[in-house]
């Protein structure tokens, strides 16, 4: 690992990636060559016992070599945790992670966090893509290098969305040519501070679940990214199982893997079944499979009464937060 971390200084990303390449590689070579070496020995006529014995004990040899950087003593980690909080404690945040910019789901979830996977889940136009770009603006606000993985819907769709959140534009006024002279003046200072964002984005039409870390560490090798957004959930194209149930909870799985290893939050957009018209979102209605909430630290719903007219004051009303899981607190309405 040294050696390649040498090849290539800081870029702390990418050189996690191609060890572990590597590793897997040179783990495959050498239970080859085991198996190789066994089919030999029995065709020679050697006890059998002993061939098993030996390659058992080389796979033994290879899982504790794999496994010595994930093992550490107790006092090492209380003494990481110790520091930790006591720089935590003696910094100006009132938060462990990232805030999402609404004070009262702040108290709930204390920001999001590293190596946390956020699910944010509402049934199809209630809001969950609105709310996902809403906590996007406000960390890279904060200088948190953010992440927008958008396989749901075009860059000049999220852009116009983007100036409704940051200029206070309605979409719909956009959509039906209402938009004012003070609108536009808005809309124009806006464009000049999104633009100054640490605010990235990867538009695709699809994704394989297996290309997902390659993105991620792109946007982490080249802009330092802490924290991802995806949206959503199942229009990434999963790995060939048995049941839509299994390919997307091992799809859930990976983004919790990518969250541990990035040591970043994602939050990962999910939508929730149509059973119940207009119902607010529940952990059970997430739609296709329950693993999904398993894998998740914060499940988080999002609740909006759609609306075909704009209000005379030429606002929406504000969507509901329902915190359903939460790991390390409470849950409840924010």
């Amino acid at each position: 690992d040294e050696v390649i971390r040498e090849s290539f200084p800081g870029d702390e990303a990418y050189t996690e990636y191609y060890c572990k390449i590597i590793k897997q590689k040179w783990i495959a070579r050498k239970l080859i060559d085991a198996y190789k070496d066994g089919i030999k020995t029995l065709y020679s006529g050697e006890d059998p016992f002993d061939n098993l014995a030996k390659i058992h004990q080389l796979a033994l040899d290879l899982e504790s070599d794999n496994k010595k950087s994930e093992i550490v003593h107790v006092k090492d980690v209380l003494q990481e945790a110790y520091e930790w909080l006591s720089a935590f404690c003696n910094s100006k945040s009132d938060l462990f992670g990232i805030s999402s910019g609404l004070t009262n789901l702040d108290k709930f979830t204390g920001g999001w966090q590293d190596g946390d996977l956020i699910i944010i889940c509402a049934r199809p136009s209630h809001g969950k893509t609105a709310a996902a770009l809403q906590f996007a603006i406000e960390a890279s606000r904060r200088g948190v290098p953010t992440g927008i993985i958008s396989l749901e819907m075009a860059n000049l769709r999220l852009a116009l969305r983007m100036y409704s959140y940051e200029a206070k534009v309605d979409s719909i006024k956009m959509q039906t040519k209402k938009v004012t002279d003070d609108d536009w003046s808005r809309m124009g200072t806006a464009l000049g501070e999104l633009g100054e964002k640490n605010l990235y984005l990867y538009n695709g039409t699809s994704l394989h679940i297996n290309r997902l870390p390659i993105i991620a560490r792109q946007m982490a090798s080249r802009f330092g990214l802490k924290l991802l957004f995806i949206d959503y959930l199942t229009r990434m194209t999963p790995e060939n199982m048995s049941t839509k149930d299994q390919q997307v909870g091992d799809m859930a799985r990976k983004c919790k893997e990518l969250a541990r290893q990035l040591n970043i939050p994602v939050v990962l957009l999910a939508q929730e079944n149509r059973s119940v018209a207009d119902a607010r979102p529940t952990l059970a209605g997430i739609r296709d499979s329950g693993e999904i909430e398993a894998h998740a630290d914060i499940v988080i719903g999002v609740y909006n009464e759609p609306s075909m007219e704009l209000p005379e004051d030429g606002k929406l009303p504000e969507a509901e937060f329902l915190v359903l899981k939460n790991r390390n607190g409470a849950t409840g309405l924010v």
